[in-house]
């Protein structure tokens, strides 16, 4: 490789490097020296620093020196060596002056030619020209797997599945989240929420970095994931750049060769030219013309070798193409897919948590006051203002989507409760406060004579939340507890809280008891809105 920021190679200088080395790359800066690593080899480095030091040149090799000390590294310039190794904090291969020929550096890579090979040999067992060949459902396994591993640190309760569609949320989810951090800054603050942002933050990056990867085109996606895992296709493509690079340089050489044959060819027409000179033109037209002839078949050559090489490279493509098309979609589309409901389900539990703060925020309850927007605090709020703005003329796709997903959103989501007790008109107001706290919510309620239809409903799995008065008797906490435990072991969806709200007037035997059967807790009558808050943010 050549780092060359001044262009001071000359083109007899780059047709030997690509003899002696069959393949070598030249570079004007330090950054696409870089790039340049990451898909090809390098056995030795080849600097033209020119006249003086150039920063961004010793920069680079500073940085290459500290990543491979080993690194054989021949400097060109016309700087004084002294000068230099004191610039210099290691030593180098050696130096040549910027017009070398091809005896000098012949004689250079002769003497150092079994350090160059030492570094070959080390530098390829480490970046593995011993490439570890793979099937290609190991080479998709291999590309999918930190995908796996960073979803696979999420997890979740079989009961945790509410979700909002992200995709079509996320203006009013984040329109909601910056207004109300501009109105009350404190909600910003608190912990929950913050810990809920960062969650979903995180998944937003997975699903990016996910979408990214497998956005590439598949042909893309197929020499980089299987192909590239292929030593005969590595093989393959080397030659074919070698090829290429070469057919490049020897194209230009002849040009170079014809100017010099037609230079030489107008000087013996010249009048009054000695013998003597015109033997020497003579001699030098024709070894002009045999290095053009020898480049002319070299070129010719090489052309064919492309061609058989090419050849190879489409047979090697095209033998497991199908087949990692098929295994790669379908991987692809189960990650993207875990991704996506991984953030829906963030989504939903970030805008939940928000939109508890918000409901306790006065700045925000009189924000929404002033504006006179109406509904119940959720993202429906926002949506429901988004779609009563629309021109019903000009709705899009998206829009249509959008309002399909408005009705069915908080059914989707509901968060169910039961509120078991023995009157009726009190458990039907308490209903309604909890209804109006939180528009998820839908509550069922069930008295002495229902309980056989709550039962009933509890093994459907239809409750995240149960609330009973302990004056409903105490006989139904443990035929609850034992209900609930069946559903466990059978790993079935289980109550999220169940509460008892205290009448008795001993609460240290109501919440022993509560506590023997495992119950959540046990909340003291009246049931405040306060109370009712902290029991769904304590679900959220």
């Amino acid at each position: 490789m050549v780092l060359d920021p001044s262009r001071l190679i000359k083109p007899h200088q780059e047709i030997y490097l690509v003899d002696q080395f069959g393949l070598s790359f030249i570079y004007d800066s330090g950054k696409k020296l870089f790039e340049g690593l990451r898909s090809h080899p390098m056995d030795v480095l080849l600097l033209f620093l020119g006249d003086g030091a150039n920063k961004e040149a010793l920069e680079t090799l500073c940085t290459l020196k500290e990543q491979n000390p080993d690194l054989p590294l021949i400097i060109a310039t016309q700087e004084g060596t002294a000068e230099l190794d004191k610039i210099l904090s290691f030593s180098s291969m050696g130096y040549l002056p910027l017009e070398w020929d091809e005896d000098r550096l012949a004689g250079f890579l002769k003497t150092q030619g079994r350090m160059i090979t030492c570094y070959a040999l080390k530098a390829s067992k480490e970046r593995g020209l011993g490439i570890e060949e793979r099937s290609v459902e190991e080479a998709i396994a291999h590309f999918f797997a930190q995908a796996k591993e960073r979803l696979g640190v999420f997890e979740f309760r079989h009961e945790e599945s509410k979700e909002l569609d992200y995709s079509l949320m996320k203006r009013f989810i984040h329109t909601a989240y910056n207004n109300f951090i501009e109105i009350d800054p404190k909600i910003q603050g608190l912990k929950k929420l913050s810990e809920a942002k960062e969650r979903f933050s995180e998944a937003l990056g997975i699903q990016y970095r996910l979408q990214r990867r497998i956005g590439s085109s598949i042909a893309y996606n197929y020499e980089e994931i299987f192909l590239k895992s292929q030593p005969l296709y590595i093989d393959t493509l080397r030659a074919l750049q070698q090829s290429i690079h070469k057919i490049t340089l020897y194209q230009k050489e002849i040009g170079i060769l014809s100017a010099q044959m037609d230079r030489i060819k107008l000087e013996q027409k010249g009048a009054g030219i000695e013998p003597e000179s015109r033997e020497d033109l003579e001699r030098s037209f024709k070894n002009v013309n045999r290095r053009y002839i020898d480049r002319v078949h070299e070129v010719k050559r090489l052309q064919e070798e492309l061609g058989a090489l090419e050849k190879r490279r489409e047979e090697l493509w095209e033998r497991d193409f199908d087949n990692f098309v098929r295994i790669f979609r379908e991987e692809a589309g189960k990650y993207e897919k875990e991704a996506n409901a991984l953030v829906n389900r963030l989504a939903y539990r970030f805008d939940r948590i928000l939109w508890i703060a918000a409901r306790e925020s006065r700045f925000v309850r009189g924000y929404f006051a002033q504006g006179m927007i109406e509904g119940v605090f959720s993202s429906k709020t926002y949506l429901d203002y988004y779609v009563k703005q629309l021109d019903k003329s000009l709705y899009s796709e998206f829009n249509h989507r959008l309002i399909s997903y408005r009705q069915k959103m908080e059914e989707e989501n509901a968060i169910r409760v039961a509120l078991l007790g023995n009157v009726m008109e009190d458990l039907a107001q308490e209903g309604r406060q909890m209804e109006e706290i939180d528009s998820y919510i839908r509550v069922e309620v069930f008295t002495a004579s229902t309980l056989e239809r709550f039962f009933t409903k509890l093994q459907e799995g239809r409750f995240e939340i149960i609330v009973m008065e302990d004056v409903v008797g105490r006989s139904l906490f443990t035929q609850l507890h034992e209900q609930i435990q069946e559903r466990i072991a059978s790993g079935l969806c289980a109550p999220k809280k169940v509460v008892i709200a205290r009448h008795a007037k001993e609460p240290s035997r109501i919440r022993q008891k509560a506590m023997k059967l495992r119950f959540d807790g046990v909340l003291i009558v009246p049931v405040t809105r306060e109370k009712i808050k902290n029991l769904l943010l304590s679900i959220a």
